[in-house]
């Protein structure tokens, strides 16, 4: 379950605020198992 969910997140939310910098967005629509998108939305596309 670790390598699955836990251990892509730094990669993910690495990505996820790549993305603003490129093509703004008000909403970012994931899928529940994508966990990087749930960690960016607490902490904040610039934080």
């Amino acid at each position: 379950m670790r390598a699955v969910f836990l251990d892509p997140i730094p990669a993910q939310v690495a990505d996820l605020r790549r993305i603003p910098t490129s093509r703004p967005a008000d909403l970012v629509l994931h899928d529940t198992a994508y966990v990087g998108a749930r960690v960016l939305g607490r902490r904040g596309p610039y934080t």
